[in-house]
């Protein structure tokens, strides 16, 4: 359980369409219906990942915001997200796990409206 003296951080992310964003979050992402949601916020959960998404219409906005989950936990989080039929979903795709030269292996989705989800794990982990 989380006391006052821990640090939380919750993403943020630009949303064009909060409900095709919590279909999408839960149906292929895994995530849990919404923690809150009214007009123009949704957050949405997945064990210790929060992200926040506030309404915007202006595409552009989506197109330039990104956020990176990290942890060694995201091997696993890739070989199930691999196994999902992507042919349905509404985005190009999955990209390879991939060691990247910075010292992390990493994979990205973009989302519906063009937000990226960079994974990573150190390579060593």
């Amino acid at each position: 359980m989380q006391t006052s003296q821990e640090l939380c951080v919750l993403a943020c992310l630009p949303s064009l369409d909060l409900q095709e964003t919590e279909k999408f979050y839960r149906d292929y992402l895994g995530f849990e219906a919404a923690v809150y949601q009214d007009e123009t916020t949704l957050i949405l959960k997945k064990g210790s990942i929060e992200i926040m998404f506030n309404a915007t219409e202006d595409p552009a906005i989506c197109q330039e915001s990104q956020v990176y989950i990290r942890g060694i936990a995201i091997t696993s989080l890739y070989e199930d997200l691999k196994a999902k039929n992507w042919s349905n979903a509404p985005l190009a795709k999955l990209s390879e796990f991939t060691d990247r030269p910075w010292g992390m292996r990493e994979f990205y989705i973009q989302d519906p409206h063009g937000n990226l989800l960079c994974f990573g794990h150190e390579i060593e982990e």
